[in-house]
């Protein structure tokens, strides 16, 4: 890297994120494991237990209710709830009904249009969006820093009534575009992070976003995100920390439980997939863009990292 940031005192001003901190949101991107409408009925209820996939839930409805650990969350049309970390939760209506497993609404029968997935007909309720891996989420220095919940009330930032009739129309495999849902469900979580980090109590600049424990490793961060096309090793990031090779290696595996260069691969894997999907550019394009010489070199490691190759690409 030809050269590093000043990392001078930033104090973001009320409702405002520090800059560095929304240069990482601006480039946040995560494919979901899926994506759902869900049309309830006044019988309905539904349990999620999994702590290795993450809900995001917009809700189109007024009178929703969701049980968690900490007690009940009640969401109206317009509220945007996000578990990062997944975990045990029910999602309902009325609370004397005695709640499905998800598996169970499968066996009662879905569909599914390009990985959206439509549960329910006869409902009084819908809610609508994206499971995201846990793992995956984890690995983002800024998403580690959310607490167990973010909850965006209707009308603050992320909640308002555009973007919950719009997430109704794409999760619509009658009406809908189907195809705009992960991309959309990217742009709301954007959003919360944005309104999250703007409140003063979570505001944090990059020296603090990879976790609070060891700030220094923050510009090596940054640089990966910032520029993941460049030939990084591990003595450069460690250079730009100001740290022996094998104090950096062993400090950033500490934080973030992969060595410096498996997370620069997952971070050029996400990019990948953000620029596939929301500029429509070529392998090649998106290649030369994240480090790679040629798009089937890239094709591979998409491929090797997650099992399947980039989505709606021709390939070389």
């Amino acid at each position: 890297m030809s050269k590093t940031f000043k990392r001078g005192r930033h104090h973001a001003a009320p409702h405002e994120t520090a800059p560095d901190t929304e240069r990482l949101i601006a480039r946040l991107w995560f494919e979901p494991v899926l994506s759902f409408q869900y049309r309830c009925a006044k019988n309905d209820a539904v349990e999620v237990r999994s702590r290795s996939h993450a809900p995001l839930y917009v809700f189109c409805d007024d009178g929703w209710r969701v049980r968690m650990a900490d007690g009940i969350h009640r969401a109206n049309k317009g509220d945007i709830l996000f578990l990062p970390r997944g975990g045990v939760h029910l999602v309902f209506r009325d609370e004397q009904v005695v709640p499905r497993g998800i598996e169970d609404l499968v066996r009662a029968g879905f569909r599914n249009r390009h990985g959206v997935y439509a549960v329910g007909s006869e409902h009084d309720a819908l809610v609508a969006g994206s499971f995201f891996e846990t793992s995956a989420l984890m690995e983002h220095p800024l998403m580690a820093l959310l607490p167990e919940v973010v909850h965006c009330k209707a009308g603050e930032g992320a909640g308002d009534a555009r973007v919950v009739d719009w997430v109704r129309w794409i999760s619509d495999l009658d009406a809908g575009n189907a195809m705009a849902m992960g991309p959309s469900i990217n742009g709301i979580l954007r959003m919360l992070l944005s309104r999250h980090f703007a409140d003063p109590a979570h505001a944090v600049g990059l020296e603090a976003a990879p976790g609070r424990r060891d700030r220094q490793l923050s510009t090596a961060v940054l640089a990966m995100h910032e520029h993941p096309a460049r030939n990084w090793t591990v003595d450069a990031l460690a250079a730009l920390c100001h740290l022996s090779r094998s104090a950096f290696a062993s400090r950033f595996s500490q934080q973030f439980g992969l060595p410096p260069l498996r997370y620069l691969f997952h971070t050029r894997m996400r990019i990948a997939a953000r620029l596939l999907k929301e500029q429509r550019l070529t392998l090649d394009q998106v290649a030369q863009q994240v480090g790679y010489s040629n798009g089937l070199a890239l094709s591979r490691s998409f491929k090797r990292a997650t099992g399947m190759r980039p989505r709606g690409q021709a390939q070389p």
